[in-house]
């Protein structure tokens, strides 16, 4: 079964329980490092770094807002996504993409080349709807 990545540590109290909409696990290619994005339904917008392996000692953090139409637009798109399956991917791939989004209280978890294949084009637009609709809190 797929699930969200269970550290909470620096994640307001009103979050530490609920399920996020979606998460975004990123390695770049090259770098020892991985990136973790997590969007609830608020549209409280939480990064998480992790250099070399997990220690589970790591806190989110960078807590920036989502603009309310955005989170709309991107449930949208979660409900056309909601069947999609992770690429057939063969050989090393770096900077592949881990997406977890929650569909109808059910985590789907697909991922994805850095440059989503064009099933997949609809990650690139949900980051983008996220890109694009951020402000500070």
């Amino acid at each position: 079964m797929n699930s969200f990545i269970k550290n909470t540590d620096g994640l307001n109290p009103e979050h530490k329980n609920q399920l996020p909409v979606l998460e975004k696990e990123y390695q770049p290619p090259g770098v020892d490092r991985t990136e973790i994005t997590r969007l609830y339904a608020d549209g409280s917008l939480y990064f998480l770094f992790v250099t070399g392996e997990r220690t589970g000692n790591e806190k989110w953090g960078a807590h920036l807002m989502v603009k309310k139409n955005a989170i709309d637009k991107i449930r949208n798109v979660i409900e056309e996504s909601a069947e999609l399956s992770s690429d057939e991917l063969t050989g090393n791939y770096k900077g592949l993409a881990i997406w977890r989004i929650l569909y109808d209280n059910t985590i789907n978890e697909v991922v994805t080349t850095i440059i989503p294949a064009s099933k997949h084009i609809i990650f690139k637009e949900i980051q983008e709807l996220i890109n694009h609709n951020i402000v500070q809190k």
